[in-house]
């Protein structure tokens, strides 16, 4: 639900500027807001952001339906990652939702922040049989808000892909779910563990919210007297699917390395050091 108010809040944010610059800017007109080096000028983008052209737009908002899909999918998919690639895809799909309703609705896209940057020149050259166009730029292609969140969620996205901690490698995103404790520890559950715990404890099939919730509002913490490294997180539930029951999450501490070894339900709390207890 947060990743989907934020996108809500990029996509507000972008048609309230917009709003703003073709109720309050005249066609092509300029306003100085930090003499000439940032100003807002209005303009009518039929092209790509940053003024980018497309050959085909009918065809571009329909790669862009897709585009936007996809990211929905993603954040539904994964929505217990790691904040950053949420947030990343979040912004991503506030910015292109933006765009597209302009392109849709209007035709066109509303830009309107106009930089200046050091001029560019890159002359045309020959890349083995091909000719690439030069470019020259006096200032940067005016843009708007979706422009910028779009750009800076495929950064972020870029870099949590690149990391060390990259949360979409195949042994760390895909088969990896996240969950955050009362402490707001990062605890993952690989998808060999949970396959490994619904065979062993078959009522725990279709359990993940209530492992979610037990982690992050338990009624009680212990730690084991066998093992110090592994703390277990207890919660009472009236309706399971062995009745009425607490669940017991086993959680290995080892540093900042926090997984699940295992999940079951149980009818009574287990002896051990209390960690934490509701009041």
């Amino acid at each position: 639900m947060k990743m989907f108010l934020i996108s809500l809040s990029v996509f507000f944010l972008d048609q309230v500027t917009k709003w703003i610059a073709k109720t309050q800017i005249g066609l092509r007109e300029s306003v100085e807001v930090f003499g000439d080096t940032i100003r807002l000028t209005h303009i009518q983008n039929q092209g790509m952001a940053f003024g980018i052209a497309i050959p085909n737009k009918y065809f571009f908002n329909i790669l862009s339906l897709i585009a936007a899909g996809a990211i929905l999918y993603y954040l539904i998919r994964f929505r217990n990652i790691k904040f950053l690639p949420r947030f990343s895809l979040a912004v991503i799909f506030g910015g292109a939702i933006g765009n597209l309703l302009d392109r849709i609705m209007l035709g066109e896209v509303v830009d309107f922040i106009d930089v200046n940057i050091p001029d560019i020149n890159i002359p045309s050259y020959n890349l083995f049989l091909f000719e690439t166009p030069g470019i020259y730029l006096e200032r940067w292609p005016i843009f708007n808000v979706a422009d910028v969140a779009v750009s800076v969620g495929m950064f972020l996205l870029i870099y949590t892909i690149i990391s060390s901690e990259n949360p979409w490698h195949k042994h760390a995103t895909i088969n990896v779910i996240w969950f955050k404790d009362i402490y707001s520890r990062q605890i993952k559950l690989t998808a060999e563990r949970k396959e490994h715990i619904e065979i062993i404890h078959p009522e725990m099939r279709g359990q993940v919210d209530k492992l979610s919730e037990t982690l992050e509002n338990p009624d009680m913490i212990i730690k084991t007297k066998a093992d110090p490294t592994v703390e277990l997180f207890f919660r009472n539930y009236d309706d399971t699917p062995v009745t009425k029951k607490y669940l017991c999450v086993a959680v290995k501490v080892l540093g900042s390395n926090l997984f699940i070894i295992t999940a079951f339900f149980t009818s009574a709390i287990k002896s051990g050091e209390i960690l934490w207890k509701r009041k």
